[in-house]
């Protein structure tokens, strides 16, 4: 992982602290994700970067058969969004783990989709994780990659037609991007199907 920060792997109580701003903040996004990925009853969805499960728990709410998983390498999020979590990770419609993006412990084919709010910022190789994600996902599974756009923005690392191109080398296809928000908080919404 690059120049990680709280934002990027928060720790500890500081951490926390850091976990609730971003929950504030960025509630937009995980709202507008889970959205464009018309997340199913029975579908099996990975989330890369839970932070403190607060899209988690947005998606939880759609699942019936299926099941929610999600990795993110900071030991103090996985605290967090497994107490914010813990009515569905005792029903086990969610599986909350502590591992790297890059290296997904799960079989080929196995997602039907697969999401990622505001983690690509941190991805040391972003098209290697991304590939990651691709290997995961079922044929006709989808990917989505969020990220914020306004100007000024502290994440402003890479423009969401980079991403878009990034998904098309990987083999996604029918990429397309949604953009939504005003003025400095803008956002958008990557999609691609396998």
């Amino acid at each position: 992982m690059g120049d990680l920060g709280q934002f990027g792997k928060p720790a500890g109580a500081v951490g926390k602290f850091f976990g609730w701003t971003m929950d504030l903040y960025n509630k937009a996004e995980h709202v507008e994700t889970i959205k464009h990925l018309n997340v199913q009853p029975d579908d099996q969805v990975l989330e890369i970067g839970y932070g403190t499960g607060q899209a988690t728990n947005l998606a939880a709410e759609k699942i019936q058969d299926g099941k929610i998983f999600g990795v993110d390498h900071s030991s103090t999020m996985f605290e967090v969004a497994s107490r914010r979590n813990k009515t569905w990770i005792h029903q086990g419609t969610v599986d909350l783990r502590v591992g790297d993006g890059g290296k997904l412990d799960f079989p080929d084919e196995f997602f039907d989709k697969v999401y990622s709010i505001h983690c690509i910022y941190f991805w040391d190789h972003p098209e290697s994780n991304i590939k990651e994600i691709y290997r995961v996902l079922k044929k006709k599974g989808t990917a989505a990659i969020t990220i914020r756009t306004g100007k000024g923005e502290i994440y402003q690392k890479y423009t969401d037609t980079r991403i878009k191109k990034w998904l098309e080398n990987c083999g996604f296809t029918h990429v397309m991007i949604n953009r939504y928000g005003k003025k400095k908080h803008k956002a958008s919404v990557i999609l691609g199907v396998k």
